[in-house]
């Protein structure tokens, strides 16, 4: 066994899942703006469209409603608090879809990640 081993308990760093860090990269970032723009899900699909590199119309599969609930997201983040509040609040939602990890703050910017699989 060696010292390393033996200070934890015998316990090796072997034993790391290092799968649980996956490398990523932003692909893809929009900002909404709840006052001014229409609603999160369209700017959720553009961003992820723009990560595919494809058009929004052609983001189907599968549908975003199946993935998460955008509405509880718009909820938490964007209409719990007034305006004032709002502006000074901090937070994040992230969520998988497909291939993407995606991070939408309360601060307005949705951010799209491309993970590695592997």
């Amino acid at each position: 066994m060696t010292e390393h081993e033996q200070s934890n308990g015998g316990a090796s760093d072997d034993n790391v899942q290092e799968s649980a860090i996956t490398p990523q990269m932003q692909v893809a970032q929009r900002h909404y703006n709840p006052v001014e723009d229409s609603d999160l899900t369209t700017t959720l699909v553009y961003a992820l469209a723009e990560a595919r590199d494809i058009d929004p119309t052609e983001l189907k599969h599968p549908p975003l409603y199946e993935v998460v609930d955008v509405a509880g997201i718009e909820q938490a983040l964007f209409k719990s608090h007034s305006h004032e509040q709002a502006e000074k609040a901090m937070g994040s939602v992230e969520f998988t879809y497909e291939e993407f990890r995606v991070t939408v703050s309360s601060d307005g910017w949705v951010q799209v990640y491309a993970t590695s699989q592997s």
